[in-house]
Order: structure tokens, then sequence, then C-alpha cells
């Protein structure tokens, strides 16, 4: 574990800083210290009047024109809960436990799709990697037969799948070799780009890489890109893509996790685990994108200190679709989730406390677009 203490030690003691780049408002982060150093403003939010009960087991939110989407880690009782964003009051819910039509039978994670406007991804790890979409019109509706299961990724342990059309997907899997797994549905092909960072200085297998490397799988709503944050290290990718190739548009590796390898194996069963050591330094958390930006929660600190609030900062950094940071906001309060309008001026935060959960809204200054 020597060389993750001394990776660390150079980031903390080393004399490079933050620089603004020939963009309008765009830094240059060389190291972990230059988020801190970045200028920020200073938001204050307004608790928005919803029901504290329908947000229990939130793990992720989201805004859809005037609609905040509520995904949750369990059935309580539907894994999707849809808010009115100018009352607060629920108009829609979708997806029960069970084995039934219209039920699932372990936890799933819901994603807003950008690939198709007023549609809803639903993927299923524990269900042999099962993929559906859904129109959430036919949520509102109680239509639910439009739910289609399109694909099954298998028992690869896929955590973030966007559909990038042409019969093709994009997933991040912590039981791939590679950074980015690409399905082909039309032509029945499997296949992976990008090697993971610092592949070769970890000493992991390239098999666990990705239980190290967890993180968010996002899409720009119109243009052909991709973007990758991580949660346990500062590194973040910009990918761009046509019907036959993907590429690298941005990389900003900072340093690798800092994790130990807790595999194991007895007799025929063999175990394979990562864990995050306390004094790592956490990340990126709960990234939201629109056309112009990526607003992401950054955390910077790490367990040993923080504990559990090390993964409910308070500090939004946002990012244009070339990777450069372009803004900080520091919130009143910490959160465990975000959303963003689409035009960049609302910027909802999910708020989980011991006595009450709650949706906090605040107003966004204007943000510089690149020209």
């Amino acid at each position: 574990m020597q060389k993750f203490y001394t990776a660390l030690l150079i980031l903390i003691f080393g004399v490079i800083s933050c620089q603004k780049n020939s963009h309008a408002d765009r830094w240059e982060i060389v190291s972990e210290s230059d988020f801190k150093d970045l200028p920020f403003t200073k938001l204050k939010g307004t608790p928005m009047e919803v029901n504290s009960a329908e947000l229990n087991t939130t793990y992720s939110i989201s805004v859809f024109d005037s609609l905040l989407i509520i995904e949750k880690l369990v059935a309580t009782p539907t894994f999707i809960e849809i808010l009115s964003l100018k009352t607060g009051k629920s108009i829609g819910s979708f997806g029960t436990l069970g084995g039934g039509p219209l039920e699932f039978p372990t936890f799933i994670r819901p994603k807003l799709m950008n690939s198709k406007k007023g549609y809803i991804s639903i993927t299923v790890p524990n269900d042999d990697g099962a993929y559906y979409e859904i129109p959430i019109a036919s949520i509102l509706n109680k239509n639910l037969n439009e739910l289609k299961r399109l694909y099954q990724f298998g028992p690869k342990n896929t955590v973030d799948v966007v559909n990038i059309g042409n019969g093709k997907f994009a997933a991040l899997s912590i039981g791939s070799e590679q950074r980015l797994v690409i399905v082909d549905t039309i032509n029945s092909t499997i296949g992976g780009v990008f090697e993971y960072p610092f592949a070769d200085e970890m000493g992991i297998p390239k098999s666990r890489l990705g239980l190290a490397f967890q993180g968010y799988l996002l899409q720009h709503p119109t243009q052909n890109r991709l973007a990758i944050f991580d949660e346990w290290s500062p590194t973040w990718d910009i990918i761009g893509f046509d019907k036959n190739d993907f590429w690298s548009i941005y990389s900003n590796h900072l340093r690798p996790p800092i994790v130990q390898d807790l595999s194991y194996q007895e007799g025929n069963v063999t175990s394979e685990s990562i864990g995050v050591l306390l004094e790592n330094q956490m990340a990126f958390f709960s990234p939201s994108a629109t056309s112009e930006f990526i607003f992401t929660l950054y955390s910077g600190r790490n367990m040993a200190k923080w504990e559990s609030a090390s993964d409910t900062p308070n500090t939004v950094i946002v990012f244009d679709w070339s990777g450069q940071v372009v803004n900080k906001f520091e919130l009143d309060r910490d959160v465990k989730c975000i959303a963003i309008s689409k035009d960049n001026k609302s910027l909802y935060a999910f708020v989980e406390t011991i006595d009450k959960n709650q949706i906090i809204k605040y107003d966004l200054p204007s943000i510089q677009a690149d020209e």
C-alpha cells in the first residue's frame, strides 16, 4: 500500500495550483487541492413542500420539464415516484417488488434517459442485468404495458447503462476489464474500450479494477458524447463516439483511489472485493447533465474524519462538455444527490436527516457557456 500513500503526499505537498485557461471562466485542474482553491458562489436553498415519507430510500433524483423524478433504492412501496415541481405532490409512481408482471424481483437502477426524451431506463443488476425502458407519460397515465425489456446484459454486475442508439449500449460494469462496455444488439457483439487509469501501478487484477473505479456514466442530450465521473478518485473523462468508434475528448486522472484488495479463495469459492480505505478522499457524486454543462457533487472528504458525511457533500462543481471546470457552488447544507433543470437555472437537492427528508431548491446564477 505504500505506493498509494506516496501518491497522496505528492498531491498534498505539491505547489501546483489551478490555472485559468484561455476560455472565459475555465479552470485547469492539476491536483486535488485545486478544487478547494477555486472561487465559489454560496447558494441558499428553499425547502419544497414534499411529503417526507415519499422520499424514503431515495438515492438519486432527476428533473424532466415540470417533473421531479425520485429514484429509490428500495420500493417504498414503489421504486419510482414522480412529483410535480409546482406543487410537490406525487402524480405518479411505478415499480413494485415482486415476481409478477410489471414487478421487479430485486433492487433496480432507474435513470432519466437523455437519448430518448421523456423516457426512463431501468437496469436490474441482480436479474441477470435486465434492461428496460418506459415513457414517463405511460407511468403518469398508468399505461404500464409500455414497459419494454430491450436487453439482458448477463451476470456482469452492470451498474450504469445508456442507450446510444443504432442498437448499441454503453455501460459501466464492475466486472469488466475495460473502462466502458459496448454492446451491439444488431450485430450481437460485446466489447470494451479504454483501459482503467492507473491500472499498472495499482497492483490489482484487471478483473477487479471495475470495483475500484465505481462511478457514473452520463450522456449528452443531443451530441454523441459520454462522460464518466468516479466516486473514489478524482478522475473524469469525456468520450466521443459515432456508429463505428469511440475516442477520448478529454481525460483528467489526478490519482488512483486508495483501496485494498479484499478478495480471497476458499476451496472452490472465490470472493472478489475491493475496500476503500478510511484516508481516501472521496470525489464525485450524483452528476447531472444538461446540453451545456455537467453539475456534480464533489466531496474531497475522507471517511476517517467525516465518516458518512464523506459522501454527502455541499460542494457542486460545474464542468462543460469539453471536460473543463467552469464554476463552483457551495450549498448551505450537506446533500445526498442533485438534479438540474434543463435551462441551468435551478438546482434541486435531496437532503436526508434522522428527522426529515427534504427536497431543497436553489436558484442558480447565470453560467457562461463556451462560444
